[in-house]
């Protein structure tokens, strides 16, 4: 017995000196570096299951990791449990963490599937980093500039910054979310990030778009507040009025948080008669006297004045619906959205706001009044001469085209 003990004795100590000479037991034998991180000895966890089973799980695990060819160290060898004992080999936390069991499983259906492995390099501690740093310009900040406190506001940032190609930006959001990473920064540069990328956006077609419907949105509130104070509203809560505006923004699918005090600025602007009032916990109010509203009420065109901006609005649908391009194949049936589509959009909003006013929904652009009387109206618009005999109706106009390609087919 004696004698087994003393060959036991002998081989540890061979496969430690072994160990010795391929690891350094004073760095992390997960990544072998040398960092501020402070290392841990599972030896020294308190608790007794986890101390002499940390060896062995970690062993197991990656083994595992290297099957699947996702080992997050993939020229790590790690020696045996016993000779790991013998050495009280440490980790950092960072590195273990790279090898819990659910990273485990993600990797092993990603492998399932076919898709190559992901391999994450471990977040090292605050000391390595700067954490002062401003997130969009990388230099210093002082204790007088700001922090994130918004967690929502990470996935914003994140598509900004990948529309932009800041690829720093989005390095460091990979770390986690603005709160989480501490990340602080100067007004100016979340201001000219944030200008940068809305440049960028209505630079392009869809960005353009998107600066007209905002135009058109914000036209419509002004024309809500003008007939609420004729009809003898005196106060407008401003958040009531950018809540609307925000709605009205997304039913048209542009989600975009409305700045309340340019909205302020731009409603007095409008109607230099308001005055700004401040309610309980600071609420805005935008307050119309009785004089101001008399004012409002009766400011109106001339009937020259009148009369240019009706032929401006008529002469702009003419030119919508004559440049619309309308045609396409009757094959038996209409293709979905047809309807729709075969009516410009400035028609419709036209007819939209005539029977229902700014309250209206854009929903309603697609509403089977608006689409018949954008339809009849199209149907007699004729770039021919005056004399010349306008289209008929169209339910006649539809029912004289089915009937001759019903002949042509027979």
């Amino acid at each position: 017995m004696l004698g087994y003990y003393i060959l036991t004795c002998i081989f540890f100590s061979f496969q430690a000196s072994v160990m010795a000479e391929t690891t350094n037991c004073e760095l992390c034998v997960l990544c072998q570096e040398k960092t501020n991180e402070e290392l841990v000895c599972p030896l020294d966890n308190p608790v007794g299951v986890r101390r002499a089973e940390a060896y062995k799980d970690i062993i197991s695990l990656v083994n595992q990791f290297r099957d699947v060819d996702a080992a997050p160290h993939p020229n790590l060898e790690l020696p045996d449990e016993g000779s790991m004992q013998a050495n009280r080999a440490s980790w950092h936390k960072t590195c273990r963490q790279l090898y819990k069991a659910s990273a485990l499983d993600r990797a092993k259906t990603r492998s399932s599937k076919g898709l190559p492995p992901l391999r994450k390099r471990p977040r090292r501690s605050s000391t390595e980093t700067n954490r002062n740093l401003c997130l969009f310009c990388n230099e210093e900040t002082s204790k007088d500039d700001h922090s994130f406190q918004k967690v929502s506001l990470t996935e914003n940032i994140h598509d900004k910054a990948v529309s932009l190609g800041e690829d720093r930006i989005v390095a460091r959001l990979a770390e986690g979310d603005l709160v989480a990473i501490e990340a602080n920064y100067h007004r100016y540069c979340y201001t000219k990030f944030n200008r940068r990328h809305y440049e960028m956006l209505i630079s392009t077609k869809q960005g353009q778009v998107t600066q007209d419907t905002e135009i058109t949105v914000e036209n419509e509130l002004l024309q809500f507040v003008s007939e609420e104070i004729a009809g003898g509203r005196r106060i407008f809560a401003l958040q009531d009025l950018t809540d609307m505006m925000t709605e009205r923004l997304g039913q048209h699918e542009i989600r975009k948080t409305v700045n309340c005090t340019r909205l302020k600025e731009r409603v007095l602007e409008h109607f230099p008669h308001l005055t700004e009032e401040k309610g309980i916990r600071n609420r805005v109010f935008l307050v119309c006297s009785e004089t101001a509203r008399k004012i409002i009420s009766s400011a109106s065109q001339t009937p020259e004045e009148e009369s240019r901006t009706l032929l401006l609005a008529a002469s702009i649908l003419r030119k919508a619906v004559l440049d619309h391009d309308t045609a396409f194949n009757f094959k038996g049936s209409f293709p979905e959205g047809c309807e729709e589509s075969a009516v410009p959009t400035k028609l419709k909003y036209f007819f939209r706001q005539l029977l229902t006013g700014p309250k209206s929904s854009p929903m309603q652009d697609n509403s089977r009044t608006v689409l018949s009387m954008s339809q009849l109206t199209m149907l007699n618009i004729t770039s021919l001469p005056a004399n010349w005999r306008c289209e008929p109706p169209l339910a006649v106009q539809i029912s004289g085209f089915l009937s001759k390609q019903e002949r042509q087919s027979k």
